[in-house]
């Protein structure tokens, strides 16, 4: 009698679950040009996407991460987030404090420090905060 409830039980506990199989069959892992710990992604349309983390990290892809670009960000601070102004201004945060934007999609990033704590947690944005110009930031 024991035996035989653990197999009903391992039967009903795989065939409730399979279905929920089908649901993940659409992602693939895809690998990055960096060996650092990435923390946020943001993406600007259904193909260019950056991601930002450890010692000052940032990469793009424009192909929807087929091919993914090491962006210099001109510091090796933790960067632990990013958001989108629009296609071409973004705005990453991290470490002590430190706001990098860019006005050219990655190209450039010009750097700056807000009165903080330790980090910037997280840029928050949305649509009503990206037509005032404004970001939430969320500091620990």
């Amino acid at each position: 009698m024991y035996l035989q409830k653990h197999i009903q039980f391992f039967v009903v506990f795989c065939f409730s679950f399979f279905p929920f199989s089908f649901c993940f069959s659409q992602w693939a892992q895809l690998s990055a040009p960096t060996d650092a710990w990435l923390k946020d992604i943001v993406c600007t349309d259904a193909n260019t996407c950056y991601a930002v983390g450890w010692k000052g990290t940032i990469i793009k892809t424009s192909d929807g991460g087929a091919n993914w670009t090491v962006l210099n960000s001109g510091t090796d601070k933790y960067l632990t987030s990013i958001a989108a102004i629009n296609s071409t201004t973004l705005v990453a945060a991290g470490d002590s404090g430190l706001v990098l934007k860019t006005t050219d999609a990655g190209s450039t990033w010009a750097k700056s420090y807000c009165n903080v704590g330790m980090y910037i947690y997280k840029l928050m944005n949305n649509k009503n905060i990206i037509d005032s110009g404004k970001l939430i930031v969320e500091c620990c």
